[in-house]
C-alpha cells in the first residue's frame, strides 16, 4: 500500500465470489422448503447432505480437544 492510498486489487467493499454463491444456495434452500428440506433430504441420501454442510463450512480450523467431543443434531422439525 503506497502511503496510505489503495493501489491495486478490488473495491473496498466488494463481496467475495463466496458470499454471493453463498446466498444464492440459501435462497434456493429457502424455495425449496428450508429446515423441512435439509431434514428429507438427511434421511433420503445423508452422503449428499453431508457434503452440501460440510461445503458451507470453513475449510481450516485450530481446535485443541482435551478430553472428548459430542456433537449432537438438534432440530425442531416435525418428524411425522
Amino acid at each position: 500500500m503506497a502511503k496510505g492510498f489503495k493501489t491495486g486489487g478490488r473495491k473496498k467493499g466488494t463481496p467475495n465470489k463466496a458470499d454471493g454463491i453463498r446466498e444464492q444456495f440459501f435462497s434456493a434452500l429457502r424455495r425449496a422448503g428450508g429446515e423441512q428440506f435439509i431434514y428429507d433430504t438427511l434421511q433420503s441420501d445423508p452422503v449428499a447432505m453431508t457434503k452440501v454442510i460440510a461445503s458451507l463450512l470453513p475449510k481450516e480450523q485450530d481446535i485443541n480437544l482435551n478430553g472428548f467431543l459430542k456433537v449432537e443434531l438438534v432440530s425442531n422439525v416435525d418428524e411425522s
